[in-house]
């Protein structure tokens, strides 16, 4: 993700992509984001960031077709986190939660379809450990932070959500 790629949204809803010269729908917007690959969408007039709003009309689409690994329950609580304000730190940490669950599903994903002769049951049991090990080190930074009243500390990221990234 050395270059981002900028995506026009025009007034007439319609977005466009400056890379490739052509406009693109929400389906090509979900293909980016599959594809690992840096965009920003803009508002033509105003340079406004738009980014989060296609997101989320992104992931609107999918749930629409049926196609959601969301829940109601789980975009309710979204929203009463959203609508209710969240500390910094809490913010952080879903982020960070969101991130190690991708993690490690990518992880999963190379290992049981991996032929290096690994035994997956054990290289699952080991990752399951550092998971472990990895949540544990999150939560004491979380709880460490309340304790301190520093939940809505900076936007600097503490050593162990440091290590989440490792």
């Amino acid at each position: 993700m050395t270059d981002t790629r900028i995506i026009k949204k025009y007034p007439n809803r319609r977005l466009y992509d400056t890379k490739d010269s052509r406009y693109i729908t929400l389906s090509d917007i979900c293909r980016l984001v599959m594809d690992r690959e840096g965009f920003e969408v803009v508002d033509q007039k105003s340079g406004d960031n738009l980014t989060c709003g296609i997101l989320l009309q992104v992931m609107a689409e999918q749930v629409n077709s049926g196609q959601t690994v969301v829940s109601r329950d789980m975009l309710t609580q979204l929203i009463r986190v959203y609508c209710g304000g969240l500390p910094e730190g809490l913010r952080a940490y879903l982020q960070e939660s969101l991130s190690l669950f991708l993690m490690q599903h990518q992880k999963i994903d190379e290992l049981l379809g991996g032929s290096d002769g690994t035994d997956p049951v054990s290289a699952l049991a080991d990752l399951a450990q550092q998971n472990l090990t990895r949540w544990i080190e999150l939560n004491k930074e979380l709880l460490r932070a309340a304790q301190e009243g520093n939940l809505a500390g900076d936007d600097n990221q503490s050593e162990p959500l440091k290590t989440l990234q490792a």
